[in-house]
C-alpha cells in the first residue's frame, strides 16, 4: 500500500520531537521495513518545500505560512489562522504527493485539524483520523478560558472526524471520552501505540548531559496538564525524606504566570538547591542515557491518552509512578509493572515515589515494566495497523498498489 501521515510537530526524525512525531516516525519507519510505500507531510520553518528520504521514508516538508491566500484577510482578528493555512498547505502537498503517487491510506491526527481540508479535497482515499489529544482536552486540563480560537480549532477537529472513512485510538479512554463530547456514534477502532524494542536504540549514542543521576525522573512537555505542580508538591515531601535524594524534569518549557513553569518548580523546591534539576528537552539518544540511569520515572499527568515516553521509560526497563487516569491506567498493572496513584493527590503521589525508593523495588517494577512494555512492540501493533488500513483501503475501492 501506499500510506502518507500528516505530522504537525515541528520536526519529523528519529531522535527527537513530542508524542505525534514520535508516533508518527516510528509508524511510518515501521510500515516501510514491512514493504509498503510510506510519505509523512510535515511542516518547516522554512520558507520553501522540500523532499527528503528518511530510513525508507519519503518526506515532505511545507513552509508554515500564515499569509496563505485568503487567509491573510482574517489574521488580525482570529489567532487560529496559522492552523487553518498550515492545514491548507497540508492540503496542497497530498494532492502533489497523490497526483504523482496515488496513495491508498492518509492518517492525519484529529490535533488542530490538519488534515481536514486534505481528507475533502481527496474522497477517493481511504482517510483515518488517529485520536491523540483534542484541543478542547488539552486546554481544559491546563486550565485555559474557552475562546473563539478554541472553538473554532473543535470545530477544525471534529469536521475531520466527520470527514474520515475510519477513527482509531490508542486507549478506551480517550475513545470513550471524544464519543461523549462529539456525540459521536460511530466505531472507534483501539490500536495501541507501539515501541521498538531497546537493541534498536544501542547504535545511538545514549551520552547524557553532565550532572547526577536522577532518583526521581520526569519527560516530556513541562506543562499544567501534565501534573508538575502537583509533582513539585509531592517532592517537597520527598527530598525532605529522602535527603540524598535528585529529582530532574527534562522538557519543553510552556509559560506560566510571569514565567516558565519550570521557574515555578524552581522556586518552590529551592530549598533542595542543585538537588532539583530543570533541563530543557533533549535529543532522544541523550534523553535515553539519562532514562536508563533514573531509578523511579514519574507521569503525574492529571488525564493522559498513551504517552510515548511512559512507554519508552518501560522499555528500558525503569519503576514507573503515573496516576491511574486515561490510558496511564490501560497501561500499567498497579504493584506488578509501576505504581498508579489518583490525579492531582500530591500525598499519595511522595507515597508511592518514597515506597519504591524505600523498599528498593524499583528493580522488581522495573522488570514488570519491560515485561508489560513487550505487548505494546513494533511487531505486534504494526501488523495489526497495516491490516486495518488494508481493510479502510478495501471498502474505499482502492488498494491497487499494495
Amino acid at each position: 500500500m501506499r500510506i502518507c501521515f500528516v505530522q504537525p510537530e515541528l520536526p519529523v526524525d528519529a531522535v527527537s520531537g513530542g508524542g505525534i512525531h514520535r508516533y508518527t516516525w516510528i509508524m511510518a519507519q515501521s510500515l516501510a521495513g514491512l514493504g509498503h510505500e510510506v510519505f509523512v507531510v510535515q511542516c518547516g520553518h522554512g520558507s520553501g518545500r522540500e523532499v527528503a528520504r528518511r530510513d525508507g521514508v519519503t518526506v515532505h516538508t511545507v513552509p508554515i505560512d500564515p499569509e496563505h491566500r485568503f487567509f491573510r484577510l482574517f489574521r488580525n482578528r482570529v489567532r487560529s489562522i496559522p492552523e487553518v493555512s498550515r492545514a491548507y498547505s497540508i492540503h496542497e502537498a497530498l494532492a502533489r504527493i497523490h497526483a504523482e503517487h496515488p496513495i491508498d491510506v492518509i492518517e492525519a491526527p484529529e490535533f488542530l485539524g490538519q488534515g481536514r481540508f486534505g481528507f475533502a479535497r481527496l474522497p477517493g482515499v481511504a482517510r483515518v483520523t488517529r485520536l491523540h489529544t483534542p484541543t478542547w482536552l488539552a486546554r481544559r486540563l491546563n486550565g485555559q478560558p474557552p475562546t473563539f480560537d478554541a472553538w473554532f480549532l473543535d470545530r477544525m477537529e471534529r469536521s475531520q472526524l466527520g470527514l474520515s472513512d475510519a477513527v482509531t485510538s490508542p486507549t478506551e479512554a480517550l475513545a470513550e471520552r471524544v464519543r461523549r463530547h462529539w456525540r459521536l456514534e460511530r466505531p472507534i477502532e483501539v490500536i495501541p501505540n507501539c515501541i521498538p524494542p531497546a537493541t534498536a536504540w544501542e547504535a545511538q549514542d545514549a551520552t547524557p548531559p553532565e550532572g547526577p543521576d536522577p532518583d526521581i525522573l520526569y519527560f516530556g512537555r513541562i506543562e499544567p496538564r501534565k501534573g508538575i505542580l502537583v509533582l513539585a508538591e509531592a517532592l517537597d515531601t520527598v527530598l525532605r525524606e529522602q535527603p540524598g535524594a535528585h529529582a530532574v524534569f527534562v522538557g519543553e518549557d510552556v509559560r506560566h504566570g510571569d514565567g516558565t513553569l519550570g521557574d515555578a518548580i524552581r522556586k518552590r523546591l529551592a530549598r533542595y538547591g542543585d538537588r532539583v534539576t530543570v533541563r530543557p528537552a533533549l535529543p532522544w539518544p541523550a534523553l535515553r542515557g539519562v532514562v536508563a540511569r533514573a531509578r523511579v520515572v514519574v507521569f503525574p499527568s492529571l488525564w493522559e491518552n498513551f504517552p510515548m515516553a511512559c512507554l519508552e521509560a518501560m522499555t528500558l526497563g525503569r519503576a514507573i509512578v503515573a496516576t491511574d487516569q486515561g490510558g496511564l491506567g490501560e497501561m500499567i498493572e498497579d504493584g506488578v509493572s509501576g505504581r498508579l496513584v489518583p490525579p492531582g493527590d500530591a500525598g499519595s503521589l511522595a507515597g508511592a515515589i518514597l515506597d519504591v525508593l524505600r523498599t528498593g523495588k524499583d528493580a522488581q517494577l522495573g522488570k514488570g515494566a519491560a515485561a508489560r512494555a513487550e505487548r505494546y512492540s513494533c511487531t505486534e501493533i504494526v501488523p495489526r495497523m497495516a491490516s486495518f488500513y488494508a481493510a479502510v483501503a478495501d471498502r474505499k475501492g482502492r488498494g491497487a498498489s499494495a
